[in-house]
């Protein structure tokens, strides 16, 4: 997939529909990144983590006793639920969720995804609040500890930092734990979730975008189909995706809906994107650091000590 041999990997994953392999999407769509399900259907390839060792051992150290939690909770989390709060979601993403709302009379209004997905105070957009970390900390109260950190990018990144446009990220925290702090990496309750590598969605999506770029519109749509089904939103017809760039758009739209925070993405918009035109996108979605964006951050520079090593070797051009 990542040199663009898409008839090799369309045959390739779609391996992973046929005897022996047995994977599907699972129902509920957090199951993939809470300790409540591990080892589901959905499940292809995952870090194991589980409560061994010693949550103090020293940074880096390994030993018999090092700790085998999970650390996302501790960077991704609000520092109300115990987390340091690194990361918080941008506009443009916020608003690709909320580009296509849920059919009438569905029990959420937006995409399922998004209710695991982000937080945020749910009645400024006409539905009952919700509570997390085991109902101690309310969206305001998130939010209250966590704007410190947002109003250091703010007003450059163009957050919404006093309005109703408040989010912040949910997915890989431990907000649905039920315990106060979760996301403290050393408190009684350290995460044990498994973290995420490569699930079934991911190969669904993959094979769509393999078998779009090989011609076959249909099979991309119904992978598509299925990765939206799901989420609770409608399925695509051909009248609705009736070429190849349609088809393209609706699979990069979902994989940033479905696969967000899981680490793939710079490996797709380097495969969709020349520099030139993702630097174009970048600025237009207001991404931070997008002018800086150049042709040789497609590709590594060969460290110093193997050119130091072999006469033989030549640095990458663009380096």
């Amino acid at each position: 997939m990542y040199i663009k041999d898409y008839q090799k990997a369309q045959t390739t994953l779609a391996l992973l529909n046929t005897s022996p392999y047995n994977y599907d999407l699972v129902p509920e769509f957090s199951d993939n990144f809470t300790a409540k399900n591990e080892f589901n259907k959905e499940a292809v390839f995952q870090w194991v983590y589980g409560p061994f060792g010693d949550p103090y051992n020293p940074w880096g150290a390994e030993s018999a006793n090092a700790g085998m939690y999970n650390y996302l909770p501790q960077l991704i989390g609000p520092p109300a639920g115990g987390g340091w709060f690194k990361y918080i979601p941008t506009n443009y993403f916020v608003n690709q969720f909320m580009l296509e709302k849920r059919p009438a009379g569905s029990d959420t209004k937006f995409d399922k995804r998004m209710y695991y997905t982000l937080s945020w105070k749910r009645s400024n957009f006409g539905e009952a609040d919700v509570t997390w970390y085991g109902g101690t900390q309310t969206f305001d109260q998130l939010w209250a500890s966590a704007r410190g950190n947002v109003t250091k990018i703010s007003p450059s990144s163009l957050l919404d930092t006093s309005g109703t446009n408040k989010f912040l990220i949910n997915k890989f925290t431990n907000g649905w734990s039920g315990v106060a702090s979760a996301d403290n990496y050393w408190s009684a309750t350290p995460s044990t979730a498994n973290n995420v590598i490569m699930r079934y969605a991911e190969v669904l999506l993959m094979h769509a975008e393999a078998a779009a770029q090989n011609g076959d519109l249909a099979s991309a749509i119904t992978d598509v189909n299925r990765i939206r089904v799901r989420a609770g939103l409608t399925a695509k017809t051909a009248i609705d995706l009736p070429d190849l760039t349609s088809v393209m758009n609706e699979i990069s739209h979902q994989k940033m809906l479905e696969m967000f925070f899981e680490q793939n993405r710079w490996q797709d918009l380097k495969r969709w994107y020349t520099p030139a035109d993702l630097k174009t996108h970048f600025i237009a979605v207001n991404k931070q650091g997008a002018q800086y964006l150049q042709p040789r951050n497609y590709i590594f520079p060969i460290p110093a000590s193997e050119l130091q090593t072999n006469n033989k070797i030549k640095q990458n051009p663009l380096w």
